[in-house]
């Protein structure tokens, strides 16, 4: 039996990456394992609400989606970020894989 994942977390996550991060902070935590963890820790009990809003998949799976999300934030302005974004979950939603 293939277990769903719920991606709905991304939109929270990037949207509070556009609105809370600066490109430095953004660019650190893709350069730096500290700071990748703290931002990580920080969007799950204060953004993601302890997850009540939803939970970054453990492990690698879960830092590469992060590093995908801060890397729209990055590369494009929000409203590309966000087509990107539903492009993206739209595809894994429909393979039923992460």
């Amino acid at each position: 039996m293939t277990t769903s994942i719920d991606f709905s977390w991304m939109r929270v996550v990037l949207r509070s990456l556009f609105d809370e991060s600066t490109p430095d902070t953004a660019r650190a935590a893709i350069t730096s394992p500290d700071a990748l963890a703290e931002l990580r820790r920080d969007l799950e009990m204060r953004v993601l609400s302890d997850g009540r809003l939803g939970r970054i998949p453990a492990g690698e799976f879960g830092d590469n989606l992060l590093m995908a999300l801060i890397a729209l934030r990055l590369k494009f302005p929000l409203e590309e970020a966000f087509e990107k974004l539903e492009i993206n979950i739209a595809m894994r939603e429909r393979r039923g894989a992460g």
